[in-house]
């Protein structure tokens, strides 16, 4: 349920690794099944800048709404779904969100050592 492929890397691959040590590090890669849920926005205005290094940056105030293409649970099935999107649906024990991030060397994430679900309250 994410637009892009998520891959599992082995409990020993670093936090920041390099080409070859996310290739040898990589278990599995998981690719998008085309379907996305996702965390419905809606943007509220624009609120006071906020000054970075000399540039103002805008602040949009942003209102976070119901999910939209989550599918119903089913038995035995898990759906991997962004941390939002996880969080707004707390508690649903058919969701996995990913954890423990793997990033390459310019600290882009690319991977997960694990998942995890988001509890209830």
């Amino acid at each position: 349920m994410t637009p892009h492929p998520v891959r599992i890397y082995s409990a020993d691959t670093p936090d920041r690794a390099t080409p070859e040590q996310l290739a040898a590090g990589l278990l599995a890669e998981i690719p998008p099944s085309g379907h996305m849920a996702r965390l419905a926005t809606a943007d509220l205005g624009i609120g006071p800048a906020v000054d970075v290094t000399g540039t103002d940056v805008p602040v949009t105030v942003v209102s976070y709404g119901d999910l939209a293409g989550l599918p119903d649970p089913a038995p035995g099935v898990w759906y991997i779904v962004p941390l939002l999107t996880g969080l707004a649906a707390a508690g649903r024990e058919d969701l996995l969100v990913p954890h423990e991030q793997v990033r390459n060397v310019d600290g882009t994430v690319v991977g997960c050592r694990a998942f995890g679900t988001v509890a209830h309250g």
